[in-house]
C-alpha cells in the first residue's frame, strides 16, 4: 500500500466532532476554548432549535456555529495541539461546513433582531501561545451550501504552532462588516505530507466495487502476514478527497453502500 503522509502518526484533535451532550447557544465544546473579548457571547453548539437553526449534525450529536458581526468581530474556536505543527512542514486538514437558511439573533450594537444568514469563509490560524498573535494558515472558499460540504486545507506554517484556531471570516476583509455564519462539524486529523505533492502516491479506492474485487482486496489487505495490515493509513476516495483509516474497511463499506439490499 502506497502512503504519502510523512509523519509516523497523524496529529489528532481533541473532540474533533465538537460533541456535547447538551448543545445550546454560547457554549464551547469540551476540549476547546475561545479568545473573544468578554463582552461577546461564545460560539454556539447545535442542534436544539436556537436561532431557527435546524440542520442535523454531519457526525455525532452536535456541531458548532460561528458568526461574524456588523461591528467587525468574528467568532473562533481554539485548541492547544498535542504536538506542535513544524515550521515549513505541510499538513492536510479537512472539515465539514454548511449554512443555515436562518441564524436569527440580535445585533450586538443595537440589541435589535438580526438574521446572521450571509455567507462567510473559514480561516484556519496557528499560534505559539494561548490567545497570542496568530497567523493565517488557510482560508476556505465561501461556504454557501445548506448541505454539509467537505472543505480541505493545506497548511504550511512559517513558524512552529502550538495552537490551532477555526474562525468565521468575512468574504472580503475590506468590505463593510455584516452578520453572517457558518456551521462546522467533523474535523479531520492533521496529516504531514509532501509540500510538492500533498496527495502523492496514496492508494485510490475505485468508483465501483464488484464482489470479486472486494473479496480479493480484503484477503490481500487484511492478511495477517502483511505488515501493518490492520493499521490506519492515508488513502484517496473516488471523489479525490483524502481520508485516514483502514482502506480495506472503507472499500467494504463502499461495496455495501452500492447494494441497497445490504442496507439497514
Amino acid at each position: 500500500l502506497a502512503v504519502s503522509f510523512l509523519g509516523a502518526q497523524p496529529l489528532f484533535l481533541h473532540n474533533p466532532s465538537l460533541e456535547d451532550p447538551r448543545p445550546r447557544p454560547a457554549k464551547l465544546p469540551f476540549g476547546w476554548f475561545t479568545c473573544a473579548p468578554v463582552r461577546y457571547s461564545l460560539p454556539d453548539l447545535h442542534p436544539g432549535g436556537a436561532f431557527q437553526v435546524t440542520t442535523k449534525p454531519y457526525h455525532g450529536g452536535s456541531y458548532a456555529g460561528l458568526v461574524v458581526r456588523p461591528d467587525g468581530s468574528r467568532e473562533r474556536l481554539c485548541q492547544e495541539l498535542a504536538q506542535p505543527l513544524d515550521s515549513g512542514a505541510c499538513y492536510l486538514f479537512a472539515l465539514y461546513a454548511a449554512v443555515s437558511p436562518h441564524y436569527l439573533s440580535a445585533d450586538a450594537r443595537t440589541g435589535q433582531p438580526l438574521d446572521y444568514n450571509r455567507p462567510v469563509r473559514i480561516r484556519v490560524l496557528g499560534g505559539t501561545t494561548r490567545c497570542g498573535e496568530e497567523t493565517v494558515l488557510g482560508t476556505s472558499p465561501p461556504v454557501v451550501s445548506a448541505d454539509w460540504t467537505r472543505v480541505e486545507f493545506l497548511l504550511q506554517p512559517a513558524v512552529s504552532c502550538n495552537f490551532l484556531s477555526l474562525e468565521a471570516a468575512f468574504l472580503d476583509p475590506d468590505s463593510l462588516p455584516y452578520g453572517g455564519h457558518v456551521l462546522v462539524d467533523a474535523l479531520s486529523p492533521l496529516l504531514e505530507v509532501s509540500c510538492d505533492d500533498p496527495k502523492g502516491p496514496a492508494e485510490a479506492l475505485p468508483l465501483t466495487v464488484s464482489l470479486a474485487d472486494c473479496g480479493r482486496y480484503m484477503i490481500r489487505r487484511l492478511s495477517p502476514l502483511q505488515e501493518n495490515a490492520r493499521r490506519a493509513s492515508f488513502f484517496l476516495l473516488p471523489s479525490g478527497d483524502w481520508d485516514y483509516g483502514n482502506p480495506a474497511l472503507a472499500l467494504l463499506r463502499r461495496f455495501l453502500e452500492q447494494r441497497p439490499e445490504a442496507g439497514p
